[in-house]
């Protein structure tokens, strides 16, 4: 017998809580033959399942920011792996080259029931020190661009 979850206030994000399961950055080919994912990133985050978790869903955001094209607008569930965890990734192109800047956020994540009844947030820091090009001298250091979440935010 499945529990009614519909009236219920989702309980707080923060338990469980959410935690960066891997974090893959674009690479350049490392044979002669290159493939159209090469420059792909990938973030996965992950969530112990729960009887109750999975009948919610969840919005992911960037916190400080009111709209990012990283994280889809519409709440998503996520998919449970073989080890009892729930999963979901978040793509972007990342680029394949040597050097990458850092990655360096703060995903803001909500439950929300099939009411629309949210929970609490949960802060979670995102980050991967990339692999940034070294500098050469005092005014040789990169250069550094809008943040790559925010890359098509006007």
């Amino acid at each position: 017998m499945v529990k009614n979850y519909l009236n219920q206030k989702p309980s707080s994000c923060r338990d469980p809580n959410w935690q960066v399961a891997n974090i893959v950055r674009g690479v350049s080919p490392i044979t002669e033959y290159q493939t159209s994912c090469d420059d792909i990133g990938l973030i996965e985050l992950k969530i112990e399942v729960s009887e109750r978790n999975r009948h919610v869903g969840y919005f992911f955001g960037v916190q400080g920011s009111e709209s990012s094209t990283f994280f889809p607008s519409e709440a998503i569930s996520f998919i449970e792996n073989e080890n009892g965890e729930g999963i979901v990734g978040f793509y972007w192109l990342d680029g394949f080259e040597e050097y990458q800047e850092e990655i360096d956020f703060y995903a803001s994540i909500v439950e929300v029931d099939i009411n629309g009844k949210t929970g609490d947030e949960q802060v979670l820091h995102i980050y991967d020190q990339g692999n940034p090009r070294p500098a050469h001298s005092e005014t040789d250091k990169p250069i550094k661009d809008k943040p790559w979440w925010l890359f098509w935010k006007k």
